[in-house]
């Protein structure tokens, strides 16, 4: 096992059903701290997402101090079950680290979403680890 593992940040991220900007401004009211909204139409992807999804938030981020909470509208293919809706998002940094990371945690587990650049520049992907917790792998390489 590495000695010294260097990552950016183990964040929460919390997923809502439709109310994510009212649930992170109330947030922001209770701790402080700043507070910035992505909407699905501001969204630089090539997925389509069904019309009237323009206002949901498909990624939110709650920065106060050293902590950070981020949030979204964008539900799983398996559905929102209230209780399940958090994730751990790990950020990553290097490339090396992520495929490391990802492989280790499939073993035994679910892939949710294949580990891949993604429109935003990323590396990202989703996993249910063997003991149920899902993780969200990022590194950002940037669009080079």
């Amino acid at each position: 096992m590495e000695k010294d593992i260097k990552m950016a940040i183990l964040t929460p991220y919390v997923t809502f059903r439709g109310n994510c900007r009212e649930a992170m401004i109330f947030y922001k009211d209770s701790f402080g701290g700043e507070l910035t909204f992505q909407t699905v139409g501001e969204t630089p992807s090539d997925i389509r997402y069904p019309p009237g999804t323009e206002d949901q938030i498909m990624h939110a981020t709650l920065i106060i101090g050293d902590i950070i909470i981020m949030a979204s509208d964008m539900i799983s293919r398996a559905g929102f079950t209230l209780g399940t809706n958090i994730s751990l998002s790990l950020t990553c940094d290097s490339l090396e680290q992520i495929e490391r990371i990802f492989f280790s945690l499939s073993m035994g587990g679910n892939i949710k979403d294949q580990l891949s650049r993604r429109p935003w520049g990323a590396f990202f992907g989703v996993i249910t680890d063997r003991f149920g917790i899902t993780w969200m792998l990022s590194y950002d390489a940037g669009y080079t």
